[in-house]
């Protein structure tokens, strides 16, 4: 995702895979900062969804719960509509064409 998102960003690839890294970081700490706390469900939100880390003596578990929008973005590709990144593509494309249009009459 790092590589896409950089390729759609002027973020270098370089700095998102650092952040995810710490991303990483930051969930094990969470997680043992949780345990410590007589704690067993770490709950993290990323934005486009909701990450549940269940704690117990067999290991861990995980669960994510989709964000609305990317649960209506994925029903919507699976019915075969347009993704966003289409949708975003071909909105830029239709502007610039329309401002080479205007810049030359």
């Amino acid at each position: 995702m790092n590589k896409q998102i950089s390729t759609l960003t002027t973020i270098n690839q370089k700095n998102l895979d650092k952040i995810s890294e710490l991303q990483s970081e930051v969930l094990v700490d969470g997680v043992q900062n949780a345990l410590l706390e007589g704690m067993h469900e770490v709950e993290y939100d990323f934005g486009y969804g909701v990450l549940r880390i269940s704690i117990s003596e067999e290991g861990a578990k995980f669960r994510f719960v989709p964000s609305a929008k990317l649960e209506e973005g994925i029903r919507s590709v699976a019915k075969g509509e347009k993704g966003p990144l289409e949708l975003r593509f071909e909105t830029a494309l239709k502007e610039r064409v329309e401002n080479t249009y205007k810049d030359l009459f």
